[in-house]
């Protein structure tokens, strides 16, 4: 009950039910370092993820990672969702290269525990990939973010999934910062194709790639094109996401600028 409570963003309710496990345990004499116990504390530091309570996700975290260090081998695939779960809070807190380590502790673990790609693999090194990419650093996140697609390809046995149409994604806009443009068109077209098939044409992520597409298309100075590409991801938006949801203002203020920018280009040239 609590994870459903956690998944419908009813995050207090989340926690009480999560609280009430914990006495349960205690009653039924499960003692503070057993593996449950931690298992738990891995759902609440979830939910204090989703809470934005760095620290407090943190704190748990260390404690579930104090319990299974005590009982499983350094190598057992939870220590790497424990190691990988720390990075995210930490990235959280632009503790960057914190991150980053505990990241790459999580992947050395999930590679010696899966073989032939798997998703922990995978999302981990997309993961690293998006940590360089918010430095900046987009030439040394764009190898992390290829060892993705292809963990992603290997184990789904195909090249078409929403999975790799996100990683499609992210290497299209590092390739645009980079100013490889016909490049992040490429990676970006691919990615909004694959969204469209896998997901649908009205899926906030589908809206995402038309979004980026229109801020290539803008530092190509095609304004109108990137307008026309905008307003597709608006229109999804604003089908799917309420009024105040940060996503949508942010393409409606996008769009008012790229109209404000083209109606100053048409000036310039009738003048």
């Amino acid at each position: 009950m609590g994870a459903i409570k956690d998944q419908i963003g009813e995050y207090d309710a989340a926690l009480n039910l999560y609280q009430r496990s914990s006495e349960a345990l205690k009653l039924a004499g499960i003692p503070d370092d057993h593996l449950q116990v931690a298992e738990l504390k891995m759902k609440i530091a979830f939910v204090y993820i989703n809470q934005a309570r760095w620290a407090d996700a943190l704190d748990t975290l260390h404690k579930v990672k104090e319990i299974r260090e005590q009982i499983l081998p350094a190598s057992h695939a939870d220590m790497g969702r424990t190691w990988f779960t720390m990075g995210i809070a930490l990235r959280s807190q632009e503790r960057y290269d914190e991150a980053f380590d505990h990241m790459k502790r999580a992947l050395a673990i999930y590679e010696h525990a899966y073989s032939h790609g798997h998703p922990h693999t995978a999302n981990t090194y997309n993961s690293m990939a998006n940590l360089k990419a918010v430095q900046s650093q987009y030439n040394e996140a764009l190898p992390l973010y290829e060892q993705a697609k292809e963990q992603f390809r290997q184990f789904y046995g195909t090249d078409e999934h929403s999975d790799i149409a996100r990683v499609l994604n992210n290497m299209g806009q590092a390739h645009r910062h980079l100013g490889n443009l016909s490049k992040a068109l490429d990676y970006l077209q691919k990615a909004l194709k694959m969204r469209q098939d896998t997901l649908g044409i009205n899926h906030p992520d589908t809206a995402t790639t038309w979004v980026n597409l229109s801020l290539v298309y803008r530092a190509k100075g095609d304004l109108k094109i990137a307008l026309e590409h905008a307003q597709h991801g608006l229109n999804i938006r604003r089908a799917k996401l309420q009024s105040e949801h940060e996503d949508l203002v942010e393409i409606e203020n996008f769009v008012v600028q790229l109209e404000q920018e083209i109606l100053a280009l048409d000036h310039i040239q009738i003048t």
